[in-house]
């Protein structure tokens, strides 16, 4: 196993076991992490095998994410919109054919989704979300912070657009444990799903029109919350231009720029020094 920068191996990094045909086998990696090593982000481990020939078998990527609370995700953006899912109302039912689903708020305040599959049946549940307007905050410069927890089936976001394209987290979100995890996603986290083409094959966000948090729940009974649902934009506003005032005794247009206040007469002189020098130094020779 190859660690990248900031990450380390414990133990053997080399491995060596017999694998018989058509079988798999388990090997195992104690990995740890340097001291100011960022906590958010992904690390790229490799793993690559050979044969007992010492030819190379096909490596493999194993994409490592640390786990972060969702106030440190939330110190990342300059803007954070908080998604309103906590209205039962505006959630519409899909799921599979044979799937029971119900839908509601939990005393928390919780949105909660609870699937019952029966053997045979077809085991999907993305209810549907309707958004009141597009969401301005929602750029490819933002990313998704969803908090919640999942027992049984793989739980993940879809983004539906007004023309009928879906879009589908490529993993699953929380791991079915039932415990609360915190999720980062971001808009290349989202893939397009196959049987609802796009004209331009691209996610276009200012298009999105409902969302999806949903499953594959796994047989039986499973349960999906949600406690927070946040667009997080990292994008820096642009800086505004000089605004002007007026002084409430004459009237007259004040300039306010880095804390400073200038009458309009003041910059006016201002200007004609700057044009007096300007003149000086092209006497010079100088620009």
């Amino acid at each position: 196993m190859q660690a990248p920068a900031g990450a380390s191996v414990s133990g053997q990094a080399r491995q060596s076991f017999n694998v018989s045909a058509e079988s798999t086998t388990t090997a195992t990696w104690q990995v740890g992490f340097e001291k100011g090593v960022p906590a958010l982000g992904h690390y790229l481990f490799s793993v690559r095998g050979h044969d007992s020939h010492d030819r190379m078998i096909l490596p493999a990527a194993l994409d490592y994410t640390i786990a972060a609370e969702l106030a440190d995700y939330l110190k990342e953006g300059t803007q954070n919109y908080r998604l309103d899912i906590f209205d039962v109302s505006k959630w519409k039912g899909n799921q599979g054919a044979g799937v029971k689903a119900d839908l509601a708020i939990t005393p928390e305040g919780y949105w909660q989704m609870k699937t019952t599959c029966p053997q045979g049946s077809d085991r999907w549940c993305y209810p549907k979300f309707t958004l009141d307007h597009p969401i301005k905050e929602w750029t490819p410069d933002s990313f998704v912070v969803i908090r919640g927890r999942c027992q049984g089936g793989s739980a993940k976001v879809v983004l539906w657009e007004s023309g009928g394209a879906l879009y589908l987290t490529n993993l699953a979100i929380f791991p079915p444990d039932g415990e609360w995890h915190t999720a980062r996603i971001s808009y290349t986290d989202f893939s397009m799903f196959a049987l609802t083409p796009d004209d331009n094959q691209r996610l276009d966000l200012d298009k999105v029109t409902m969302l999806s948090v949903g499953s594959n729940p796994g047989p039986g009974d499973n349960v999906l919350e949600v406690s927070d649902f946040y667009i997080v934009n990292t994008k820096r506003a642009r800086r505004q231009p000089c605004a002007e005032k007026t002084d409430g005794d004459n009237g007259i247009p004040i300039h306010w720029r880095r804390g400073t206040r200038r009458t309009a007469g003041e910059l006016d002189r201002e200007q004609r020094r700057r044009f007096r020098g300007a003149a000086a130094n092209r006497g010079r020779g100088r620009i």
